[in-house]
């Protein structure tokens, strides 16, 4: 994964049938991380099967006719679970336009696709892609109205599943940041987790979810850091397939400490694990739209 710059705003896979939950009075609890242990995605570790509840993964597929051949155009994101249908990711995830034999085509629902969801799948409750899982139909996908392509401003977007999920030990929600002022406002030198089945340190797709610790810095002192860094230097990150993922911080929550979803992967160098922070989009501060 490629390292993060932080503009805050998710989505995970769905494997077997759906389980009834068996997790007591957790069932589902927002932010909750199962057998959690010190994550260590460009460097990154695998994550523990599970144990990001709300890790969704987005698959976005799209058959067209050009030229008299039925071609298809595919992307992956990734999204966080906010309740049983709805998911967090980034705006930039819902795509307008294909680029293709130097042509700009715009993607609008055709004879293969109804509606621009139903160019959309959702995956919640894997850890291996490879695994069996059953598709998620989508009802709708908005973005943020005032979404910039060129600044990846307002870098947000809304997913609405057709069916509610049943939660379970492997499909949970995660705790939206909460209506004040955060205990640490700045967000500066935080520890924060992201995870996602992208590009990894040997520049392959990962078929297993991974996940990365890295230190949250503000935009301002970002941009200070950026001017000392010496050459040597290395950062984890996120990276090609992790967009729309989730950054998670710890915050107490209702006197407990939970996962918070606080940023969403935004953007980064197309070179993945340079030395450059990646950007997040920072949901509680840039945009009461994830909350309506």
């Amino acid at each position: 994964m490629n390292f993060l710059v932080i503009f805050s705003f998710q989505f995970f896979l769905v494997q077997h049938a759906y389980s009834t939950c068996q997790i007591g009075k957790f069932c589902g609890e927002c932010g909750l991380n199962f057998d959690f242990q010190q994550n260590r995605i460009v460097g990154g570790s695998e994550a523990v099967p599970h144990s990001w509840p709300s890790m969704v993964r987005i698959v976005f597929k799209y058959f067209f006719t050009l030229g008299g051949k039925v071609r298809v155009y595919s992307a992956v994101c990734g999204g966080t679970l906010i309740d049983n249908d709805t998911i967090i990711t980034a705006g930039h995830c819902f795509i307008k336009y294909i680029y293709i034999e130097n042509l700009m085509i715009k993607v609008v629902p055709n004879k293969y696709h109804s509606t621009y969801g139903s160019m959309y799948k959702v995956y919640a409750g894997i850890h291996d892609i490879k695994e069996k899982s059953i598709p998620l139909e989508v009802f709708s996908f908005t973005q943020h109205p005032n979404y910039d392509e060129q600044e990846y401003l307002n870098d947000i977007g809304v997913i609405r599943l057709k069916d509610e999920l049943a939660f379970s030990t492997t499909i949970q929600p995660s705790c939206l940041p909460i209506k004040r002022e955060l205990d640490n406002p700045s967000l500066g030198n935080l520890n924060a987790w992201t995870l996602g089945w992208g590009l990894n340190d040997e520049n392959e797709m990962s078929n297993k979810l991974m996940n990365v610790q890295l230190t949250l810095y503000d935009f301002q002192e970002c941009r200070l850091f950026k001017k000392k860094m010496e050459p040597s230097l290395q950062f984890k990150d996120s990276c090609v397939g992790d967009s729309g993922g989730p950054l998670f911080i710890k915050d107490i929550l209702k006197g407990e400490e939970k996962f918070i979803l606080e940023g969403i992967v935004s953007y980064g160098l197309t070179d993945c694990g340079s030395n450059y922070p990646a950007n997040m989009y920072h949901i509680k501060k840039r945009s009461p739209f994830a909350y309506t």
